[in-house]
């Protein structure tokens, strides 16, 4: 009797095989392969009033495409403000080929309604990108509003990518932990991490993310809604796969320079090194303390060198958001603190790459 149940239990799963196999091959994300040069991850949160750019950014994706050594993945969550490309307001995730429009059709998977600013959210991205597309380097991208960081509690909150059917955004301890949690499900430090989204180009934001992370691409100023310039950034990995992230990082911010020079002044883009971010936060807090003890006798030098400053934002929802270096700058010029100086040095070591407009001349 064992004998023959052993027998039968063989040729039932001989019989069965083709079927699993079949399942296994259907189960498959478009575009899975052996690992490639770069993965690029964009978490593109279109669930708010940026709709229209997402598309925009989608079709320049993909008039450039994936190829044998680049794998460009995103999930694209939708609201319904532009009912092209077949009107839908939930979230799907595609591997972008070459001429792809972002249709139902063409998604990898349709994910249903999900919460953009849910940590998890970006996590379980992250995660299935680098299981199913394997690469040397990774970059991830979040596509959104952008808000930084800043110790108001008041609107528009702190953050990142907001999701405005789930009221709802990513928090920079938010955004840390989806961060932390896709490394610990994938064992992948991402090399690269962009901001196409407004004013995370602060120390605050670096500082949180320095761990998961190698390199990270911000803007201290605003972003006008055209985003990043993704044909040109795109094309360009695609004609030299072997980029280092460094290289990538650059490449980064040099297109984004040509792309708005032309036309608008209030620019501002940098790369910086993540892992010198902690000597940078170490050679704040010295001038921090120095600057506090030197405040008698010193209020009117200070408050001058604040509003002398480089700022960013419109308005003064931001008030307080300004140039690091350049207050250290004026700082040393005006007091000659060997503090502010030694910040204005962790600042250059820690850029990668920098440029700025003409309306944002002391940006650093």
């Amino acid at each position: 009797m064992y004998r023959l149940n052993k027998l039968v239990h063989v040729r039932a799963v001989r019989n069965i095989l083709p079927i699993l196999l079949l399942i296994a091959i259907l189960t498959v994300p478009a575009g899975a392969s052996e690992a490639k040069n770069w993965t690029v991850m964009v978490y593109m949160d279109a669930d708010n009033n940026l709709e229209d750019f997402a598309i925009q950014n989608f079709l320049q994706m993909s008039s450039v495409g994936s190829d044998n050594n680049v794998s460009i993945v995103v999930q694209m969550d939708r609201i319904g403000y532009n009912t092209s490309y077949g009107d839908w307001t939930d979230a799907k995730r595609f591997y972008v080929e070459k001429n792809m429009t972002p249709t139902p059709e063409n998604a990898t998977m349709d994910l249903g309604e999900v919460n953009m600013g849910d940590p998890q959210t970006l996590a379980d991205f992250v995660a299935w990108a680098v299981k199913n597309y394997p690469a040397e380097h990774y970059t991830l991208i979040l596509w959104d509003h952008g808000g930084g960081w800043r110790n108001e509690v008041k609107e528009p909150i702190k953050g990142v990518c907001w999701d405005d059917t789930d009221n709802d955004h990513l928090t920079l301890p938010e955004l840390e932990k989806a961060l932390a949690d896709a490394e610990a499900q994938t064992g992948v430090k991402l090399d690269v991490v962009g901001f196409d989204a407004c004013l995370m180009g602060m120390i605050e934001v670096f500082h949180q993310i320095k761990d998961h992370a190698s390199i990270a691409i911000a803007s201290e100023e605003v972003e006008r809604a055209p985003g990043w310039p993704y044909e040109a950034i795109l094309s360009d990995l695609a004609s030299n796969s072997a980029m280092t992230p460094e290289e990538l990082a650059v490449d980064v911010v040099d297109e984004y320079y040509k792309y708005y020079n032309d036309w608008f002044s209030e620019f501002t883009m940098t790369a910086v090194n993540l892992t010198k971010v902690g000597n940078l936060t170490k050679s704040i807090d010295k001038f921090a303390n120095d600057l506090t003890a030197s405040i008698p006798g010193n209020e009117s030098v200070i408050a001058g060198a604040r509003l002398s400053s480089e700022e960013f934002c419109w308005g003064s929802d931001y008030f307080g958001s300004i140039d690091l270096y350049s207050f250290a700058e004026l700082i040393h010029s005006n007091l000659n603190l060997d503090s502010a100086k030694a910040v204005m040095e962790a600042v250059n070591n820690a850029i990668v790459a920098e440029k700025h407009g003409s309306g944002h001349p002391n940006a650093t």
